[in-house]
């Protein structure tokens, strides 16, 4: 059986029958499906219900799109009689009758009477049942956008009989960097059913914003019958200072004073939830936003993210201990909390019967509230309705909750002891995907997950929820991969071997490269799990030792402020005699994909970031930024031969990393002297989904190697070739961009059309003179007709270092692709002088 991406040309298969689609015999997870019972016959069509359920509808074509891609031919959707329809696979929403009560999502696979049934208990059910079915037959959802599909040179249909039901009801994702179709698409053929479209934002009237909802993907996850969560920190939304300022007295008293200026907003919003009028407006828009919102299933209410409550004297009268600290940490505040969710999930539950509130735990909110006595006072505790969620802010990067060696953790089985028996249902709140947390590296957590998800499930949590802010599409989430396809996989069997599933990733993810790649994600994860604890396994830099990094988060360890992957590296890869290990490794993987597309980029992909180990091979320095700044997470760089190459992963309106070689170098020493660079864009929009922007590939210069672009008391300039505005047909220019200090910006372009996609322009900046009064510079183009200069600037301070940059930049996140593009060539500066 031959493999391909989705997209690309496949055979058409010998295996036809009158026109008739035969399934073909694959290995699933090293076992043999049986194939179709001799005599049955060939599969002539999808069958469903008159009228269908939508996702059920939106089942059957996702399956009749499926079996073209596998064998080349299009089956029709019929629409079910009274009598069975034979040669078929029928789609239906349906009890089970023979066997135990499945949940929500359980489903069903049986051959029978030479028809195979997709059955579930709902319409989402049924979509994943069709997706399972896929997967025994050799497909792949590596992640969004990213189907792995075989093309077969002959097919017939497995019988089987089927059952299958999720460990945990609830499994989801908060999408807190963004949704996108692709993304939830992946989701529910991962069998995750919960979605947080993060990035929705309501209308200030509280009625929803349609334009938001298409933004975040909010119908593809309508379309698939998921189950959607929303809110978090959304008193401002609900009650915004703005709307109520007449109204102070709704709001807490920080440091004696209700909406004082002079504490952050996240402190000022919190709410005074001993007045009762607070209470009652609060549940009245909460009510009136779920109303205009029927899509959302699940409404979470927390806090600001803050350790400050209400101080009145009131708020503090409700409290038998006002100043008592928490046995997590922090002054306990939970019964205040417990009593604003009471009051809100009580008026929804009388107002719109079945619609769900929910909390988390963590912050000052762990401990349960307890009376004068000690003993927990559930009077003021939400009913078993609620949704209870379970937050280890401060868990371990590196070790399971089960590690009883790593002291953190350690939180969520007396907060899950507490709380769990209240409610009927409860989550746990992960950070695996927190950007913030792993500082994006390639950590690999496959068998973390696992465990952690085994751990939960005995505990009696029913759900697993995860704060995703790694950004869709770039460098660190492609990185992730292989521990967003174990989430999924042990949110729905957390019993799985948890390297089988790892096997199965990498297998189909890097190819030819699969035998190497596969022991580098296990020297990872063994890495990650050893890392100051074991002789082999300890950090060089004896700072990155100590326990509070060891069992912490990494964002927490003693690192220079935005440092980049050479430091950040260290914090997985912890000494020379590890990296070297797996850099072996990586070389044999490069050397098995070659050139070959795509595995190439994915082995670079994790090889760019273990290589930054060594800071003194790695080349030049990350030292300024446009549009948010790169500083190698969003892109790959690499040096070949004289050449910067940038490969663009992902978009999203980020960009830009400026190099500079050797550090600190003074290029523009004298009057007269110059640098120049070859630069060309090598993909158009048609690649990337969104137009340039101010943004591509050119020079840098500064006034010192530590200037950030733009920023005050600094003075730098941009020289680059790109588009002047978003249109994608708009005209390309030299542009250049000077900053003097002040964050103001002198902007300069070139005539229209002075470049083209894949043709090199020569870039010079020459130090015409200096001296007290200033220092002026040229910049001047060569598009291959001569050289042209678009302007001179003349600043008060000196800017002798330039570097090449290499720059993207995108204005259209929903319109983004993110693909894998070799995007944009940067020839090193060449110096000289022109006097």
């Amino acid at each position: 059986m031959d493999a391909t991406m989705t997209g690309n040309s496949r055979r058409t298969p010998s295996a036809w029958r009158h026109g008739s689609l035969v399934l073909a015999l694959v290995l699933v997870a090293g076992a043999v499906v049986s194939p179709f019972a001799a005599g049955a016959g060939p599969v002539e069509r999808i069958v469903i219900d008159d009228p269908a359920p939508a996702t059920v509808s939106f089942a059957a074509n996702e399956l009749q799109k499926y079996f073209q891609q596998l064998g080349g031919v299009r089956l029709p959707i019929d629409k079910a009689s009274a009598a069975k329809s034979a040669n078929a696979i029928r789609l239906r929403v349906a009890p089970d009758e023979t066997g135990p009560k499945r949940n929500a999502d359980g489903f069903r696979l049986k051959t029978q009477d030479a028809t195979l049934y997709v059955e579930g208990e709902s319409g989402c059910a049924v979509l994943m049942g069709v997706y399972d079915l896929l997967e025994r037959m050799g497909c792949r959802w590596l992640g969004p956008g990213l189907d792995f599909v075989p093309t077969a040179q002959s097919l017939e249909l497995p019988s089987l009989d089927v059952t299958e039901a999720p460990a945990l009801r609830w499994r989801g994702l908060e999408l807190i960097s963004g949704s996108t179709p692709a993304i939830v698409d992946w989701m529910v053929k991962s069998k995750l059913n919960v979605a947080w479209p993060e990035t929705y934002i309501p209308n200030t009237d509280l009625t929803a914003s349609e334009k938001s909802m298409q933004h975040a993907a909010v119908p593809d996850m309508i379309a698939r019958g998921m189950t959607v969560f929303w809110g978090g920190h959304i008193l401002p939304v609900l009650m915004p200072a703005t709307k109520y300022a007449d109204h102070p007295e709704y709001f807490a008293s920080i440091k004696g004073k209700r909406l004082n200026p002079d504490v952050s907003a996240q402190d000022r919003n919190q709410l005074c939830v001993s007045n009762a009028e607070t209470l009652r407006v609060l549940t009245e828009n909460t009510v009136t936003f779920l109303r205009n919102h029927t899509w959302i299933d699940v409404l979470f209410l927390w806090a600001g993210d803050t350790t400050e409550w209400c101080s009145c004297d009131a708020c503090r009268a409700m409290l038998p201990a006002p100043d008592k600290t928490s046995a997590f940490g922090g002054l306990d505040r939970a019964a205040l909390y417990t009593r604003m969710v009471k009051a809100v999930s009580e008026g929804v539950a009388k107002a719109l019967p079945g619609r769900r509130i929910a909390f988390n735990h963590y912050y000052n909110l762990e401990e349960l509230p307890r009376d004068a006595s000690g003993k927990a006072d559930t009077s003021v505790l939400p009913g078993r309705g609620v949704l209870s969620a379970v937050d280890d802010y401060h868990q371990c990067d590196r070790h399971p909750f089960t590690d009883a060696t790593c002291p953190s953790g350690k939180r969520i089985e007396p907060i899950a002891a507490m709380w769990g028996p209240l409610y009927d249902d409860s989550v746990s709140w992960s950070y695996y995907f927190a950007w913030n947390f792993t500082k994006g590296l390639p950590v690999s957590e496959v068998s973390k997950i696992f465990e952690d998800s085994r751990f939960v499930r005995r505990l009696g949590v029913n759900g697993v929820v995860d704060n995703v802010s790694l950004e869709p599409g770039s460098l660190h989430w492609l990185n992730n991969l292989p521990n967003f396809y174990a989430y999924a996989k042990a949110a729905w069997n957390p019993d799985r071997p948890p390297d089988e599933v790892l096997s199965d990733f990498v297998t189909h993810w890097y190819g030819p490269s699969a035998k190497p790649m596969l022991e580098v994600w296990r020297g990872l994860e063994t890495a990650t799990r050893k890392y100051g604890l074991d002789p082999e396994y300890m950090p060089s830099d004896q700072a990155l030792a100590a326990p509070a990094v060891v069992h912490g988060r990494m964002v927490d360890a003693p690192l220079p402020p935005n440092s980049g992957p050479g430091a950040d590296i260290r914090l997985l890869i912890p000494n020379e005699t590890v990296a070297r290990r797996l850099l072996a490794l990586l070389d044999e993987a490069q050397s098995l994909a070659g050139e070959r597309a795509p595995y190439a980029i994915r082995v670079k992909a994790v090889s760019a970031l273990v290589r930054a180990w060594d800071t003194e091979a790695d080349s030049p320095a990350v030292f300024g930024f446009l549009n948010n700044g790169a500083q190698f997470r969003e892109a790959l760089y690499e040096r070949v031969e004289s050449n910067t190459v940038c490969t663009l992963i992902g978009g999203n309106n980020r960009g830009d990393a400026f190099r500079v070689a050797p550090v600190d170098a003074e290029q523009l020493a004298v009057p007269g002297d110059f640098v120049e660079s070859r630069v060309s864009i090598r993909v158009g929009t048609g690649e990337t989904g969104s137009p340039l922007y101010r943004a591509g590939p050119g020079l840098y210069q500064a006034d010192n190697a530590k200037s950030v672009c733009g920023a005050q008391n600094t003075h730098t300039a941009t020289f680059f070739i790109s588009n002047l505005d978003s249109h994608t047909s708009g005209p390309r220019r030299v542009i250049v961009m000077a900053h003097d200090g002040a964050y103001s910006t002198d902007l300069k372009s070139s005539v229209d059309n002075a470049w083209e996609y894949g043709r090199e322009v020569t870039l010079r900046i020459r130090y015409v003179r200096g001296d007290a009064s200033g220092h002026t510079y040229e910049y001047a183009y060569d598009a291959g007709s001569g050289w042209t200069v678009v302007t001179t600037t003349t600043t008060a301070t000196k800017m002798p270092i330039v570097s090449s940059a290499t720059s993207f930049s995108f204005l259209e996140p929903s319109a983004v692709k993110y693909p894998i593009v070799n995007w944009a060539r940067v020839s090193d500066p060449t110096r000289g002088h022109s006097e």
